[in-house]
């Protein structure tokens, strides 16, 4: 479903993608937990930060060997490869060796060396012209944000901020955070970007969860 300005009196710019179907009425909960990174930090060694690194690695990967083997059994194998293809590109030599480079021998931080890899990567991904490929880039995020998270560990989950059932309000989601929601608090998902073949958007249809994308300033 699109809506439109000539169908009801909102802005022109609100052009809504209903994404998955349904109605949900509730109280709003937002997700707005960006990382909040000391790119300053000044450089502990290289031992101690290629330790940071690797540790950060092997929780994300371990993550998303449980994402997986949940989306097997919660939602389905085609879901599934999801997260599957996210482990691929996690354990991908092309993209880890230019970070692992960058704090050898760039003498950079972690948290800087993951953001200009990761960031290089996205920017390739925005600029096609296929919508496809440039919703993989949420893809590329889910795992740039999972790994900057993973520096630090006991960081809260967007799960964890949803107390009580109701719609959730986002600029986006992303696979794992989709996947993750408890589903016996989430009434619907609003967001202010994504589309119909994102793949939280195939979660949310495939979970049954009522989605409403294309939302500017939603939050």
């Amino acid at each position: 479903m699109t809506a439109s300005s000539s169908q009801h009196p909102y802005p022109a710019k609100w052009i809504a993608h209903g994404i998955s179907k349904g109605i949900a009425l509730g109280p709003l909960a937002i997700i707005n937990q960006e990382l909040k990174l000391d790119l300053t930090r000044k450089f502990e060694g290289e031992s101690a930060e290629l330790a940071r690194f690797y540790s950060a690695h092997a929780s994300v990967c371990s993550t998303l060997k449980s994402l997986i083997q949940k989306s097997r059994v919660e939602v389905g194998p085609e879901e599934a490869e999801i997260f599957e293809a996210h482990l691929m590109m996690i354990e991908d030599e092309e993209l880890l060796g230019p970070i692992k480079n960058s704090i050898e021998t760039e003498k950079m931080i972690p948290e800087m060396a993951i953001r200009k890899q990761f960031q290089f990567q996205i920017e390739v991904f925005q600029a096609a012209d296929s919508d496809y490929l440039r919703e993989r880039a949420l893809d590329l995020k889910d795992l740039e944000g999972q790994l900057l998270a993973g520096l630090f560990p006991g960081t809260g989950s967007a799960a964890s901020v949803i107390r009580s059932p109701s719609i959730v309000v986002a600029e986006d989601l992303t696979p794992s955070q989709t996947l993750l929601l408890d589903r016996t608090k989430i009434l619907g998902i609003i967001t202010e970007k994504g589309g119909p073949t994102s793949h939280s958007a195939i979660i949310a249809r495939t979970l049954g969860i009522p989605a409403v994308s294309g939302l500017p300033d939603a939050i």
